[in-house]
């Protein structure tokens, strides 16, 4: 509590603002503790927290401690480092991109910044299209309003890597929260150019599935919610350029606020954030609904079934149908798709029936991006067909290294848009997936932590689960257990190794169709449980999935 109470007086002398917020708690232990007693670590994903006085907060000044350390790691590859640097919607997003932005000037780099919000695809294309070293987005993703975070890049486009990641962490706690900013004549700070924003929509409309269906789109009409955030600007754009004329937004949510407030969770997974724009499409009778989160890296959607009733996507099913339709309309060998080791089962049968090669890799869209630069390095980029992820990230070009909902927006209105012109509605194309390749139900479990005491003991049932994993699950014999920590499959044949990279994540499964994943999440306090149940009929695996659901949360009681 000492060193605690020392880091809280040092803030309230830093900033006057942060002296009345901290005035208002100095008397709350426990507030105290939350706030300073411990610090942001920069992990996989970067820095990600609530906003606020602390070194446990999103700030000035813990942004300032992480860009600094990570000039230091990025100044060892590069004599005069280059960067890119964009932010979001969120509240302070503009504040911390702009005191990044300073630091790495007053350091000495040279530093592209963004103009306005933007997508977080735009910033992995904007570091490729400079030719920079690396980049910085201002985001929280999908988190609720008191949030916001750091995302870092490399050269390549992709968010760093874990050793990356790592060498940040050591660089950053050598510096100092209030470290002075240095002259800025050291480096220099531009905006990015024009140019690099009509780059992105021209390589995006040359990248069309269907060209010569451009312009034939009039009896299409889309329904689409950027969800307060920077799609705003960019999706209706991409969807004009490939002559989507009919596109619907949502007043409410059209604007630029980082309060979101019609959905405090601004996340296109969740129904609720597309409640507003599935009333639109019944009221203007639209033939699809789309919905981005607040940095433009994912998309939810809603189809309307035979009902006339819209229905909810999930992820997967999503991703499902853009393996099976890019699949269908690949004309290249070899091919590969990309999927994580938490995504739908169902993705490897698919491909394989198209003769495309299905690569797993862990879980975090940087896997994928990975895969999609080894091919670009090796001059393959052309035998890429899609990534994707069940958490609503895809990706289907070599563009960028990152998932892209603008993108991803495209895609999906071409894909919907030629079922819509054979009368057979996405909802239809889903149905005779299921038919064909058996019915794969999925659910997310999300065990959330309220405090370190119940953290420590999430952790220590992982543990538990490791050393003695379930002999059955919904009655049926477990016959595969993966460690991935360990680097372990252990099946009937015996003892063999993952061939990725170790990642706290386990996996149950039988070989009747039932199966677990258990992994914590990297950027939030939850231990998170993938469910999947997959049969010949949907009853079965409705049923199969709703036992597996009890027997999984049992774990954590």
């Amino acid at each position: 509590m000492e060193n605690a109470c020392r880091a809280m007086r040092a803030f309230a002398a830093a900033d006057p603002e942060f002296a009345r917020e901290i005035q208002e708690i100095e008397h709350d232990p426990s507030e105290i503790a939350a706030r300073f007693g411990s610090e942001l670590a920069f992990g996989t994903a970067g820095l990600r927290g609530v906003m606020g006085a602390g070194s446990a907060r999103m700030n000035l000044y813990t942004v300032s401690r992480a860009t600094n350390g990570l000039y230091d790691h990025i100044a060892q590859k590069a004599a005069s480092p280059a960067f890119v640097i964009a932010y979001d919607t969120r509240n302070h997003s503009a504040d911390f991109a702009h005191r990044t932005a300073q630091v790495l000037c007053g350091r000495g780099g040279k530093v592209y910044l963004a103009p306005r919000p933007v997508p977080v695809p735009f910033l992995s294309f904007s570091i490729r299209a400079l030719g920079a070293d690396a980049g910085v987005c201002i985001t929280a993703s999908h988190n609720p309003k008191e949030y916001n975070g750091y995302k870092a890049y490399g050269a390549d486009g992709c968010q760093l890597l874990d050793a990356d990641a790592h060498a940040v962490e050591k660089a950053m706690r050598k510096h100092d929260y209030f470290e002075p900013i240095g002259e800025s004549s050291r480096g220099s700070i531009e905006t990015i150019p024009e140019s690099v924003f009509d780059a992105y929509f021209s390589d995006l409309k040359q990248k069309a599935l269907l060209p010569e269906r451009i312009g034939t789109q009039a009896d299409f009409s889309i329904v689409y919610s950027p969800l307060n955030g920077t799609g705003l600007e960019f999706v209706p754009r991409a969807l004009s350029d490939l002559g989507f004329s009919k596109v619907y937004l949502v007043d409410e949510q059209a604007r630029h606020d980082g309060n979101f407030p019609t959905c405090p969770r601004p996340n296109p997974e969740l129904p609720e954030a597309l409640k507003l724009a599935i009333a639109l499409a019944e009221e203007k009778r639209a033939d699809l609904v789309l919905a981005t989160d607040p940095d433009c890296d994912r998309v939810g959607i809603a189809v309307p079934d035979k009902a006339g009733n819209f229905r909810l996507l999930t992820g997967n099913e999503t991703g499902l149908l853009l393996l099976d339709f890019l699949c269908r309309a690949n004309k290249r060998r070899p091919a590969y798709a990309c999927t994580t080791i938490v995504s739908t089962p169902l993705a490897d049968p698919i491909a394989r029936s198209y003769g495309v090669e299905m690569k797993r890799v862990l879980t975090g869209f940087k896997y994928i991006g990975t895969f999609v630069e080894g091919l670009a390095k090796e001059n393959r980029s052309n035998e890429f067909l899609l990534g994707f992820e069940e958490s609503y990230g895809y990706l289907s070009s070599d563009r960028v290294r990152d998932k892209d909902a603008c993108e991803a927006c495209a895609r999906i209105c071409e894909m919907a848009r030629d079922y819509h012109a054979s009368a057979f509605s996405l909802s239809d194309a889903l149905e005779a997936l299921y038919c064909r390749y058996g019915y794969a139900q999925t659910a997310l479990i999300n065990v959330e932590y309220q405090n370190a005491s119940q953290a420590q003991k999430a952790r220590a049932r992982m543990e538990e689960l490791r050393l003695s994993p379930p002999d059955t699950l919904c009655g049926q014999k477990v016959v595969r257990v993966c460690d991935y920590l360990a680097g372990t499959i252990r099946d009937a044949s015996g003892v063999s190794d993952t061939g990725l990279p170790r990642a706290d994540v386990l996996s149950f499964e039988t070989d009747t169709g039932e199966k677990v994943m258990l992994r914590p999440s990297g950027t939030e306090p939850k231990c998170k449980l993938y469910l999947f149940c997959t049969k010949e009929k949907k009853d079965q695996a409705c049923a199969g999935l709703k036992r597996l659901q009890e027997e999984a949360s049992a774990w954590f009681d």
